[in-house]
C-alpha cells in the first residue's frame, strides 16, 4: 500500500487506541499530548510488526501466541501494558526522551542497535509485560466497532 493508503487503514486503530489510552492512563495520555508525541509514531510500528521490531523475539512470540489464541485485541493489550510499565519514566520525560524510549523499548536482551534503554536502571522482563497484559481490559463493544470501521474504512465517530 502507498503510505497514505496505509495510514487510512490504520487510522481507526490509532484513534481507538488514543481513546483507550485516555480512559485507562489519563495522566500519561495528557502528558504525551502536551509533548506532542504522536500515537502513530510508536503504535503503528508496534502493531504492524506485531512487536517483532520493538521487543526481543521470544517476547514478541509470546504476544503472537496470545493474539492467535485470544484474538487481535491482545495486540492492543500489549501496547497498553507497555505504556503502563513505562508510565513512571514517560511522565518525567521530555519529547526526545519519550520518543527514544517508545522506539527503543527497555526489554531484556539486545533487540536492536542499542538494545533499548533501562527503566529505573533496569530492563523490563517478559513476565512483567505478560502479567501487565493480563490486567488490561479492553471494552468488547468498542473493539468490535473498531473492527467494523477498519473493515469498512470508516472514521471513528
Amino acid at each position: 500500500l502507498a503510505p497514505r493508503a496505509a495510514a487510512m487503514h490504520v487510522q481507526p486503530a490509532v484513534e481507538f487506541f488514543e481513546r483507550l489510552l485516555a480512559s485507562q492512563l489519563p495522566a500519561l495520555a495528557a502528558h504525551l499530548a502536551r509533548l506532542a508525541v504522536p500515537t502513530d509514531l510508536y503504535l503503528v510500528p508496534w502493531l504492524l510488526s506485531l512487536y517483532t521490531r520493538a521487543l526481543p523475539p521470544c517476547t514478541a512470540a509470546r504476544i503472537w501466541d496470545r493474539v492467535l489464541a485470544e484474538g487481535e485485541r491482545e495486540a492492543f493489550k500489549a501496547a497498553l501494558a507497555l505504556l503502563t510499565l513505562l508510565q513512571p519514566v514517560l511522565l518525567l520525560a521530555g519529547f526526545e526522551e519519550a520518543v527514544q524510549l517508545l522506539q527503543q523499548l527497555p526489554f531484556g536482551g539486545s533487540h536492536g542497535p542499542t538494545g533499548g534503554h533501562a527503566v529505573g536502571g533496569e530492563r523490563l522482563a517478559e513476565a512483567t509485560l505478560l502479567e501487565a497484559m493480563g490486567r488490561v481490559a479492553i471494552p468488547k463493544l468498542e473493539y468490535e466497532r473498531l473492527l467494523m470501521r477498519c473493515i469498512t474504512h470508516q472514521a471513528l465517530a
